[in-house]
C-alpha cells in the first residue's frame, strides 16, 4: 500500500461516452493533490476501443506533474450490467492508502482531494464526506450543455441522515483503505445503490467524518436523456415494468442491509448509544434515536426512496428455517399475524412501551415483524435451538436467550420481567405433563397484570384433523387425537416423522415431541389453578389453524 496515494476509480461502459470521460479525467489531472493514481475500468471493450481510450487520454497525461493512469478491461460475459463488477475490479487494482470514485460523466474541483485527505488526517476517520453540486444538462448528439445548477446540495448532514437515505454521491467521499479494508467491496447483487450499500457497511463499522458536508468539491450531472439516472429519487414517475420491479427489489435489499448490519462500539458511542444492546443494528439504532418516525414521514412525502415491497420480507430467511415451506407470502402472513396478536396483548396490558418475550422464536418468522412495531431492545427471544436464537439476535438486534435443560423451566429467562409474552406453537407439540410445566414457568416470566399469548391445537384444528391427516401423524394416531379431544381430554401422540430443528433437539435431550390437541376446558382449568384469567379467545385465529388465547396474570 502506497502511503498517502489517492486511487480514483472511474468506470466507463460505452466508448461513445469518451468525450465525457475526457472531461472527467481532465478534472482529475487538475487536482492539486499528489500522489494521485487514476484507474479506469472498462466494460467489455474491444482492443480497438481500448486503444481509442488510451489515445484519447494520453494527451491529458502529458501535462506537467500529471497523475498516473491505469486502464483495466472487464471481459466476463456476465453480468450484462457490470457496473458493480467495474468498481470491484478497480478496488482489486488499487495500491494507494486512499480510494475514491468518480463516474465518467461527473467532475471534481481542483482542491477536492487536498481537502478530503486533509480532513481524514485530522479526524483519523475511515471515511470523510463532502458535498457536490447538482448540474442539469441538456444532451444532444454532438455536445452536452450545462443548463442550470441547483443552489442546494443533497439534503443531509450526518451519520443519522445517511442511515436513513443516501445523500452522498459516489464522488463526494474519500476512504482510508488502511482502516476500512475489510468492508471495501461492492455487493454484486446490486446494480443500483451499490455505493450506498458500501457506505452503510463502512459507516456502521468505522468512524466517519461529515465536517466537509456543505463544502462543494465537484459536480454531479443529471442529463436530460436520463442516461445516467436510475431514478433513485421519484423513481415511480420514471420507471415501469421490469425496471420498476428491479428498483423495488434493490430498495428492499438496502432495507435488509439496515436490519442486519450491526454497529461497532465506536460508532455506537459516537451516536450516544453506548448503553444499548451489543448487537444493535442500523435500523434498531434509528429506532433508539427516534428517527424511524422521521423516516416514515419522509417516505410518505416522497423525499426518500420508498420500497414498494414489504421490507420485513427483505430480512433474510435462514436456510434452516423449517417453518418456511416455499411460500414467502404465507411465511410473512403467519409472522405478521402473531406480531398483531402481541400488539393486541400489549394494548390489553395497558403498557405503552412493553417489554416482550417471544418463545420459541425459531429463525425469526415473527421476530422480523415485532421489530417493526417495537424497539429491538425491548424484544427478547428464546428457543431450544441455539443457532436460531443467535440468528435472531444478530439479524434483528433483539435479546436472545438459549433454552437449556430442564427445557420447560426456562431458567435462563428472568422471572416477572415481561409485560407481554407469546408462547407460539409450543405446547402444541408437548405432552400434558410437559405442557403444564411449560405453561407454569412461562407465566412466571410475566409481570402481574401482564398478558400471555398462547396458541393451541383446538377447535379449528379439530375440524381440519377430522377431514385429513394434516399433521402427518398416521391414521391410528389421528383417530386417538380426535377421540381424546372429543372426550374433553388433553390429547397427545408422539410423532417420529416430525423433523424440525426443535423436534430433533428435544429428542436428543430425551424429551417427548409430537402433536397435542388441547380442549378449551383443559386450559380454563389450568388458568383457574394458577389464578390466571382468559381475557379473549380467537378460534383458529392463527393461520386459520391454531386457537389463540390472551391470558392475564
Amino acid at each position: 500500500m502506497i502511503e498517502n496515494q489517492v486511487d480514483c476509480i472511474v468506470r466507463l461502459h460505452d466508448v461513445k461516452r469518451l468525450k465525457e470521460l475526457e472531461r472527467c479525467v481532465f478534472s482529475l489531472v487538475g487536482q492539486t493533490y499528489r500522489p494521485l493514481n487514476i484507474i479506469v475500468t472498462l466494460q467489455r471493450f474491444s482492443p480497438s476501443d481500448i486503444a481509442q481510450v488510451e489515445a484519447s487520454l494520453a494527451r491529458l497525461l502529458k501535462m506537467h506533474d500529471a497523475p498516473s493512469l491505469k486502464i483495466v478491461n472487464f471481459t466476463a460475459e456476465e453480468p450484462k450490467d457490470a457496473r458493480t463488477e467495474l468498481l470491484n475490479l478497480g478496488l482489486s487494482n488499487a495500491t494507494g492508502q486512499y480510494v475514491a470514485f468518480l463516474d465518467y460523466d461527473d467532475v471534481l474541483y481542483p482542491e477536492a482531494y487536498s481537502l478530503l485527505v486533509g480532513q481524514l488526517k485530522t479526524s483519523n476517520a475511515a471515511i470523510v464526506f463532502s458535498s457536490v453540486r447538482v448540474v442539469h444538462a441538456d444532451v444532444s448528439p454532438q455536445f452536452i450543455v450545462a443548463a442550470r445548477a441547483d443552489s442546494k446540495v443533497f439534503p443531509g448532514e450526518g451519520l443519522e441522515d445517511l442511515f436513513v437515505a443516501n445523500f452522498c454521491p459516489i464522488h463526494s467521499y474519500l476512504i482510508d483503505r488502511s482502516i476500512a479494508s475489510a468492508e471495501l467491496y461492492f455487493d454484486t447483487l446490486l446494480t443500483w445503490e451499490e455505493d450506498y450499500d458500501l457506505l452503510l457497511r463502512v459507516t456502521a463499522a468505522y468512524p466517519s467524518d461529515f465536517k466537509l458536508v456543505g463544502t462543494i468539491v465537484g459536480d454531479y450531472y443529471i442529463k436530460s436523456d436520463l442516461s445516467n439516472s436510475t431514478g433513485v429519487t421519484g423513481a415511480e414517475g420514471k420507471l415501469s415494468g421490469d425496471r420498476l420491479r428491479e428498483y423495488e427489489q434493490v430498495a428492499a435489499l438496502i432495507e435488509a442491509r439496515r436490519r442486519i448490519t450491526r454497529l461497532s462500539e465506536t460508532v455506537k458511542n459516537k451516536l450516544g448509544l453506548q448503553n444499548k444492546a451489543g448487537n444493535l443494528t442500523i435500523r434498531n439504532a434509528l429506532r433508539e434515536l427516534g428517527v424511524d418516525e422521521v423516516f416514515a414521514e419522509s417516505v410518505a412525502s416522497g423525499s426518500v426512496d420508498k420500497p414498494k415491497v414489504e421490507i420485513a420480507g427483505a430480512a433474510p430467511i435462514h436456510p434452516n428455517d423449517d417453518v418456511f415451506e416455499g411460500s414467502s407470502a404465507h411465511y410473512e402472513s403467519v409472522g405478521s399475524q402473531m406480531a398483531e396478536f402481541v400488539q393486541r396483548a400489549a394494548n390489553l396490558s395497558g403498557v405503552k412501551n412493553p417489554t416482550i418475550l417471544e418463545l420459541p422464536c425459531g429463525y425469526g418468522r415473527t421476530t422480523r415483524h415485532l421489530v417493526k412495531k417495537y424497539k429491538a431492545s425491548d424484544v427478547h427471544v428464546a428457543d431450544i435451538v441455539a443457532p436460531a436464537v443467535d440468528f435472531c439476535s444478530s439479524t434483528f438486534g433483539v435479546h436472545g436467550h438459549h433454552i437449556v435443560r430442564p427445557l420447560f423451566e426456562f431458567a435462563s429467562i428472568e422471572d416477572a420481567r415481561f409485560d407481554v409474552a407469546a408462547l407460539e406453537s409450543f405446547i402444541t407439540h408437548l405432552s400434558q405433563a410437559d405442557a403444564r410445566s411449560a405453561m407454569k414457568h412461562f407465566f412466571s416470566k410475566i409481570r402481574s397484570g401482564g398478558i400471555g399469548v398462547v396458541t393451541t391445537h383446538g377447535a379449528r384444528s379439530r375440524e381440519r384433523l377430522s377431514e385429513t391427516d394434516c399433521y402427518s401423524v398416521g391414521e391410528e394416531a389421528r383417530k386417538r387425537l380426535l377421540s381424546s379431544y372429543d372426550a374433553g381430554e388433553y390429547a397427545f401422540v408422539d410423532s417420529q416423522t416430525m423433523k424440525s430443528s426443535a423436534a430433533k433437539v428435544a429428542r436428543d435431550l430425551g424429551e417427548r415431541y409430537g402433536v397435542s390437541m388441547i380442549p378449551e376446558r383443559w386450559l380454563r382449568t389450568f388458568c383457574e389453578e394458577f389464578r390466571l384469567t382468559i381475557v379473549e379467545r380467537i378460534v383458529g385465529g392463527w393461520d386459520d389453524n391454531q386457537d389463540v388465547y390472551f391470558i392475564r396474570k
